[in-house]
């Protein structure tokens, strides 16, 4: 029993023992491996689950400083020799020696030295910015210890660049946040990653972030940047004059450009406002329209409402990233008011290619959905017959130049400007061509009728003059009564005439104005019966109207030649 006892109390005494700590292989007193004397014999703490809060302890019990100390494993400091004392070293952050805290029996581990845990004692990190133009951007750098190192990328945003940006005393209202190592690779320790800024702290330290010392899987090629600037500049780049260009953003000292994605009219209107410029009808141009830009592509999926004093205030990605944008994407606007509108190509003024001067350029309408409605607005707002105006489509008056300004225009027929009408936004089309040019003849009504072909005056192809242009009838429920009121029109005899299809008379070789004629008999003219509109049909020249004007009893050498009767439309016609 007194045997028992001695070897209870040596025990005892031997393991209330100080146990001493020590730094070794560092730069300064601050920083090292970590070494253990127990037992009398100087050894390694492995790094498993080796953390900052240990490192506080460590750091705190050698009186040293805590306030941020790194934590670092895998033999940071070289790999220690002997005993490997401790391991799974858990501290809950307010124990005054590292022994006190959890760890698993003295000596017992599965660890080997290139897992020696080490630390750097220090207190704030210190901050700069390197690779730059100027002293307001770079790659930013961490000052822990002696040792300087970089932030990786990951989740880098404006917030954190904001908070950097103040913190250094730098502009950071418009803070830009670079990744991929903009200004640069830096070299040594890359410090901390995940930085998650709220963007009102007063230094980088205080948003979440992992360890410092440690990261997930990140290089070099990872480093993070900043510019610190406050609102950006704006300007216009490539354009004929003033009012018109590559939209270009100047952040710190670095121009460059926007990328078109969701680039739209609500978008240029601000930028047009913004620069003083014309904005009632702006013109959003996607596609480096202006030509190419250079450098940084700062932004882009700008979303505006329009009523925005600056492009800076619309929803946009963060100024600095941008998603897989290339200078071929660049933005572009025409700041300019009202629209003014002219007809090219017709033989007088009532008739052409509808042209749109936006800006100082002239271009071209879609004639994707042009109508009779559409044709009737542009009329009357310049002044000319709009009562009967035609649409005509398939660059009837030639191909255009330039631009295709918009496309699926929808009037209702009432608005004095084509731009009241509904459309696409200016300087935008449905892959259209100049093949597609939209015309228009603006007229009160056909001018001329006449028959062609025939052998007298009294039968031939109908044809009807609308403008300067001459076209045919189909012969789509092309009967009698059609017959009785166009030659009554012409003055010719009426009592029975015959209303002939299938292009009897020839085929005409222009348009075709009228389709779908559906005459009660009692019309004056061929005009006053309804019809789908003038240039509206779903025919070829193989189905032009014709008619034969003739007494009751019909004589002519032609009827007789041809073996026509009286008896029938469908016998004329075969149908």
């Amino acid at each position: 029993m007194f045997v028992l006892t001695v070897l209870l109390v040596t025990v005892l005494v031997a393991a209330q023992e100080p146990v001493e700590f020590r730094l070794v292989d560092g730069s300064n007193s601050t920083e090292g491996r970590i070494e253990v004397l127990y037992d009398s014999v100087w050894g390694t703490l492995c790094g498993t689950y080796w953390t900052a809060i240990e490192a506080m302890v460590l750091c705190r019990q050698l009186g040293l400083p805590y306030g941020s100390p790194v934590a670092l494993k895998n033999a940071y400091f070289g790999e220690g020799s002997g005993t490997i004392w401790l391991d799974d070293v858990r501290c809950a952050g307010t124990e005054m020696s590292l022994d006190r805290c959890s760890h698993s029996e003295w000596g017992m581990n599965f660890c080997v030295h290139y897992m020696d845990a080490g630390v750097i004692c220090t207190d704030e990190p210190q901050y700069r910015l390197v690779g730059g133009i100027d002293s307001t951007e770079g790659r930013v750098e961490l000052l822990l210890g002696s040792r300087w190192g970089t932030v990786c990328d990951n989740s880098w945003d404006t917030a954190d660049a904001k908070v950097v940006c103040r913190q250094l005393g730098l502009p950071y209202s418009s803070a830009v946040a670079l990744k991929a190592a903009f200004f640069g690779e830096g070299s040594g320790d890359i410090w901390t990653d995940n930085v998650g800024c709220y963007g009102s702290e007063t230094s980088l330290n205080q948003c979440s972030h992992s360890d410092w010392g440690s990261n997930l899987y990140c290089t070099h090629y990872m480093d993070a940047g900043v510019i610190c600037t406050e609102e950006p500049q704006y300007r216009l780049v490539g354009g004929i004059d003033s009012t018109e260009g590559r939209v270009e953003v100047l952040l710190g000292s670095r121009w460059g450009t926007v990328c078109d994605n969701s680039w739209d009219a609500a978008d240029a209107k601000v930028v047009c406002r913004q620069l003083g410029l014309p904005y009632s009808f702006p013109v959003a141009l996607k596609g480096a329209f202006f030509g190419l830009g250079s450098r940084d592509i700062w932004t882009d999926n700008v979303g505006c409402y329009g009523s925005e004093t600056s492009l800076d205030q619309c929803s946009h990605s963060d100024w600095g990233s941008n998603s897989y944008c290339t200078h071929y994407m660049d933005a572009g606007v025409i700041c300019t008011n009202e629209p003014q509108y002219r007809l090219v190509g017709g033989i007088n003024s009532t008739e052409g290619r509808v042209e749109v001067l936006l800006g100082s350029r002239w271009g071209t309408v879609c004639d994707i959905s042009w109508d009779a409605a559409d044709a009737k607005v542009v009329c009357r707002q310049l002044g000319l017959p709009y009562s009967f105006p035609v649409a005509l489509k398939g660059a009837f008056f030639g191909l255009g130049s330039g631009d295709i300004w918009t496309d699926n225009v929808g009037c209702y027929g009432s608005e004095t400007s084509l731009d009241q009408c509904s459309h696409i936004d200016w300087g935008s089309n449905s892959y259209c061509t100049h093949y597609m040019d939209a015309g228009v003849i603006c007229t009160n009504g056909p001018t001329q009728y006449r028959l062609v072909g025939g052998s007298n005056s009294n039968e031939g192809r109908v044809e009807i003059r609308l403008g300067s242009v001459w076209g045919t009838v189909c012969d789509d429920h092309w009967d009698i009564n059609e017959a009785t009121v166009l030659c009554r029109q012409l003055g010719l005899p009426h009592g029975a005439p015959m209303a002939l299809a299938g292009a009897y008379f020839g085929q005409g070789d222009e348009l075709i104005w009228m389709d779908d004629v559906g005459c009660a008999g009692s019309e004056l003219s061929l005009a006053d019966c309804p019809h789908p509109g003038w240039g509206v049909h779903s025919c070829g020249h193989y189905k032009d109207a014709g008619v034969i004007c003739a007494g009751d009893i019909i004589t002519t050498a032609k009827s007789q030649e041809k073996d026509i009767t009286t008896t029938s439309k469908s016998e004329v016609n075969g149908r």
